[in-house]
């Protein structure tokens, strides 16, 4: 499917705005692998039974601890992932910024002995899982682990993909969505107008997260999100350099208005737009 891309870059600078949290459940908005004991009737059933079966293997395997010090005591964060392939075998973890062997080992060590999961189906075809997590290491006390973002994709054939003829592209549309107070008949003001809107909004909205911040990273997110018929925003999907700057643009994402719709043939369709933030400490 191809998008529209906002040939200008949004760079935030920001030192004072900080982001810390976000309401963003990635669980209740992503199809994703689950282990063969939590074949729940519910999302909420098979999300819980999911960070049961998770955390229970952590408490047994994962005994990392750090002595309290001068320079640690508010204790640091870890993020990492690891990827569910298609057959529900897990493969090795990633590591977004530490090198500390003495975390990576029994890390690796624990997730190695995660139970087999089964994974997602979407049209038949069975899925790819990445689970991104924190692991908030605080001296002397027992490390806790979150699942902060899940990632799903599905690899179908060309051949059996459907044009979807209810999705239009940005640039090509009949008529392109409008925030409210762009309305606008002549369609090159109005295309300008949303633009414009989309600008202040994220400058309006950004915090510059706190442990990016005090890490020191920078770098470029690619956001897709989808505008439906009703004007809403859906399927908000990220690419970046960390999950931290990932969330952030996310909740960014997920404050804009309900826009009215775009349209083709005098009829309301779905728009997928595209753009890329810029996250930049100057």
């Amino acid at each position: 499917m191809k998008t529209n891309f906002l040939r200008v870059a949004i760079v935030l600078i920001s030192f004072n705005a900080l982001s810390q949290t976000t309401d963003y459940n990635p669980f209740s908005e992503n199809n994703f692998a689950n282990f063969k004991d939590c074949n729940a009737p519910t999302s909420s059933a098979a999300e819980e039974c999911f960070r049961k079966v998770l955390m229970k293997n952590f408490d047994a395997s994962f005994s990392y601890q750090e002595e309290k010090t001068e320079t640690n005591t508010n204790g640091r964060s870890v993020y990492f992932n690891f990827k569910v392939d298609s057959i529900g075998e897990i493969h090795k973890v990633d590591f977004y910024d530490s090198d500390d062997k003495k975390i990576r080992e029994p890390l690796e060590s624990s997730i190695a002995q995660l139970p087999r999961m089964l994974p997602p189906t979407e049209d038949g075809i069975e899925g790819n899982t990445t689970f991104i997590l924190e692991l908030k290491i605080i001296p002397e006390e027992r490390a806790l682990f979150k699942v902060v973002d899940i990632k799903t994709r599905f690899e179908k054939p060309k051949t059996k993909e459907k044009e979807n003829a209810e999705t239009f592209e940005f640039n090509v549309i009949d008529k392109v969505p409008a925030f409210p107070g762009c309305e606008i008949e002549i369609e090159q003001q109005r295309k300008q107008c949303f633009q414009q809107r989309m600008m202040k909004h994220i400058m309006r909205n950004f915090r510059y997260p706190e442990f990016a911040q005090e890490k020191g990273i920078q770098g470029r997110v690619s956001v897709l999100f989808v505008i439906d018929k009703e004007g809403n925003i859906t399927g908000i999907k990220t690419r970046g350099s960390h999950p931290v700057m990932e969330l952030e643009a996310r909740r960014i994402i997920s404050k804009l208005p309900q826009m009215e719709p775009g349209e083709q043939g005098g009829k309301p369709v779905k728009v997928p737009f595209s753009l890329p933030i810029t996250f930049r400490l100057e």
